[in-house]
């Protein structure tokens, strides 16, 4: 299932945003390997800028609602409030 997940995430935010960076002189595929070069090095900053802006920011804002959820399931506990580093 994780896997599965992983996979989702890629496709939905990688794999089809490629597709519309017309801007770019570099074809899709060469993108998709620089993108998953960068993962693999854990190199986030390049990972985003490989990423169509216009797709970053409707991550964020999903992520945002995703976690503003989350903290109404968690108004009593403070769970996710708290530094777990």
């Amino acid at each position: 299932m994780n896997q599965f997940v992983r996979l989702t995430f890629v496709v939905a935010i990688v794999i089809c945003p490629m597709v519309s960076m017309a801007k770019s002189e570099d074809p899709p595929i060469t993108i998709g390997q620089q993108y998953f070069a960068a993962w693999k090095s854990a190199d986030w900053e390049q990972c985003a800028r490989l990423v169509h802006p216009e797709s970053l920011s409707k991550i964020r804002m999903s992520s945002d609602k995703f976690v503003a959820s989350l903290l109404v399931v968690d108004k009593y506990g403070g769970n996710l409030h708290a530094n777990h580093y």
